[in-house]
């Protein structure tokens, strides 16, 4: 019993310690398609995808590229939130 003990705890602290020294980040600016380099507020929807507030408007994320919502470039977001029926409120 003391030996069962002694390895799921080993297990635990192995799988811990695996899980959070693992830490990938990615940066995107301009060259990559958002349309501000300053972002004001982040909020990724039930979809999985990312919105951006910047200076300059609205960026859509996919996971793959970037896109800007027309009719509101050029203004500002600083606060993005989606209510229980999947729409943004900006």
């Amino acid at each position: 019993m003391k030996k069962l003990t002694s390895l799921v705890l080993f297990i635990f602290v192995s799988i811990t310690i695996i899980a959070g020294t693992y830490t990938q980040f990615l940066h995107y600016s301009i060259k990559d398609g958002l349309s501000e380099i300053n972002v004001l507020c982040v909020l990724q929807d039930k979809k999985g995808q990312m919105w951006f507030g910047t200076f300059d408007g609205l960026n859509k994320f996919n996971g793959y590229n970037f896109g800007q919502l027309s009719g509101i470039e050029n203004y500002r977001i600083d606060k993005i939130h989606e209510d229980k029926n999947g729409y943004l409120l900006i």
